[in-house]
């Protein structure tokens, strides 16, 4: 009820006279999933566009790198702000940029190469740094069909930060081709349906197990489980766990790692590459950008 309330009092708004400025604002924090996301981003936004008016007498599409750089300078001088706060506030101007930019209303995101503050992991969560991830990858032999199928499920889960749960349920039909890009559409938490676009490796990978499938014989109707063991069972959760630990461990890694090793990890390298946190969360599926904050620590 209160999701139909937020978009009637939205369409309200629009039929006001409002500038062209805030329409993409209100559109933008209509894009949000939660009503408490939607306060803070707002809250947040309003704070960065006031602050570019007093400062600079310019409007958010005039803002340039210099003036994000300003901003992020005059916020570390209010001692009121933590680090780890500033991070926070710079991500929800980047995603209103970058959502500016999806629309075509922007050619740039100008926050694209600002710097965030390194903060400290906090928490259990496991991550491995990328030359890791290579280590991992580099040590895994394909010249078998089933040695193919673990090193394509790895990659999968590195390079798409897919749940271990999503990556056992795939099926056939899961792969589909969307405006020239591969894309996994699978059914997530909660019943909500998400799609990964492929990146080249797991593109790559994906495909060549395919044909090495095809030609052992393999049934390849869009309902087949995607990734089954050699008895054509479904592959045991657990299972999969001790043998991506026991890979780990041939890899020489410096720590235990596990299936959702690869999802903090991806979530953490794509934060590295300065992607915000708006976007990152919509790659991971989560409902919630506090969800995607716990994993940055």
């Amino acid at each position: 009820m209160n999701a139909i309330l937020e978009i009637n009092k939205t369409e309200r708004n629009l039929q006001r006279n409002l500038s062209e400025n805030e329409k993409n604002r209100l559109l933008f924090l209509m894009e949000l999933d939660s009503i408490g996301s939607r306060a803070g981003y707002k809250r947040g936004l309003s704070e960065f566009i006031t602050y570019l008016r007093l400062e600079f007498s310019i409007n958010e599409l005039n803002a340039k790198r210099e003036h994000i750089n300003a901003y992020k300078n005059h916020l570390l001088l209010n001692v009121k702000n933590a680090k780890a706060t500033i991070n926070k506030k710079l991500a929800v101007v980047s995603s209103y940029f970058q959502y500016l930019l999806s629309k075509r209303v922007l050619e740039e995101n100008p926050c694209q190469f600002i710097r965030r503050f390194r903060m400290a992991n906090v928490g259990t969560s496991v991550a491995i740094t990328r030359e890791e991830v290579e280590l991992l990858y580099n040590s895994m032999p394909t010249n078998k069909l089933y040695d193919l199928q673990k090193k394509t499920m790895i990659i999968l889960l590195f390079e798409t930060g897919m749940r271990i749960s999503e990556l056992l349920f795939l099926k056939i039909g899961s792969i589909k081709r969307d405006f020239g890009d591969y894309i996994l559409e699978f059914e997530q938490k909660g019943g909500a349906i998400h799609r990964v676009v492929l990146n080249e490796l797991a593109l790559s990978y994906l495909g060549k197990f395919l044909e090495e499938l095809a030609m052992a014989g393999s049934d390849l109707t869009e309902e087949k489980i995607l990734f089954q063991t050699r008895s054509g069972r479904n592959i045991n959760r657990k299972n999969f766990a001790r043998l991506l630990n026991t890979l780990a461990k041939k890899a020489e890694l410096s720590s235990e790692i596990h299936p959702h090793t690869a999802r903090v990890s991806f979530i953490r390298q794509k934060h590295k590459e300065n992607m915000d946190i708006y976007s990152i969360r919509k790659k991971v599926g989560h409902s919630s950008v506090r969800t995607t904050e716990r994993y940055l620590g």
